[in-house]
């Protein structure tokens, strides 16, 4: 990427992120930095990621309120497709996002959000868990898959598994994830990682499930987002 290109895209990156300066997508998982690595990677290839293309299909596992939701429809508004936005809306058990759902209805915050940003026919809402939505598609459907749902270790390992068949296995589908501070492959590689960190949060069960399941999964430089682009035989 040239220069005179790297900053035609800046300058198309921020109008896009100042978007949600304007509106307000709490309670969610997602930071500012999150969103903007998010964008970098389907929309540069930093990472040999972008994946953009005419009627995307993208499926949220896990959209809540619809941050990764809001930003996975805008950047196919364009061109098509559909995002198949999935939770049931209740948060993971003893989880913050369970705490909200208690006082919020977080689905009516999620449709004011796609009504705000007119994005109400790019997505479909699934009300399900993660196992019941995944026996909706065949396998080889989604373009990409982002999994930000219960983070618990047994949960995250098994959406791994019954959602990586569901991505496209053509070189350019994608699967993703969230809640992934780092990549380690055994407790002693991880505690030598963070022995000298001051973390305050570190999803263990995600570190765990990743390793044992996409052992070759890629990590953003300073985020906390996972990828892997898929091919035929992974």
């Amino acid at each position: 990427m040239t220069l005179e290109e790297l900053d035609k895209y800046r300058k198309k990156q921020n109008r896009f992120l100042n978007n949600f300066a304007n509106i307000s997508l709490a309670p969610s998982g997602l930071s500012t930095d999150d969103i903007n690595e998010l964008y970098c990677i389907l929309n540069i290839d930093a990472y040999k990621t972008s994946v953009k293309k005419p009627n995307m299909t993208i499926a949220d596992v896990g959209c809540y309120a619809g941050t990764s939701t809001v930003l996975f429809a805008s950047l196919i508004k364009e061109m098509g497709g559909k995002v198949y936005a999935i939770d049931n809306f209740t948060g993971s058990p003893k989880s913050d996002l369970n705490f909200s759902h208690t006082y919020l209805n977080i689905r009516k915050i999620l449709e004011k959000h796609l009504e705000e940003f007119g994005l109400e026919k790019e997505v479909q809402i699934i009300q399900q868990n993660s196992i019941e939505a995944s026996n909706q598609y065949p396998d080889n459907f989604f373009d990409i898959v982002f999994l930000d749902a219960d983070h618990r270790y047994e949960a995250i390992k098994e959406d791994i598994k019954i959602w990586l068949p569901k991505v496209k296995k053509d070189g350019n589908g994608l699967i993703m994830g969230h809640d992934c501070e780092l990549l380690a492959q055994n407790f002693e590689d991880l505690f030598n990682k963070v022995k000298d960190n001051d973390m305050s949060h570190l999803h263990l069960g995600v570190i765990k499930a990743l390793f044992e399941e996409i052992p070759d999964a890629q990590h953003t430089d300073t985020g906390v987002i996972w990828f892997k682009k898929i091919r035929t035989g992974v």
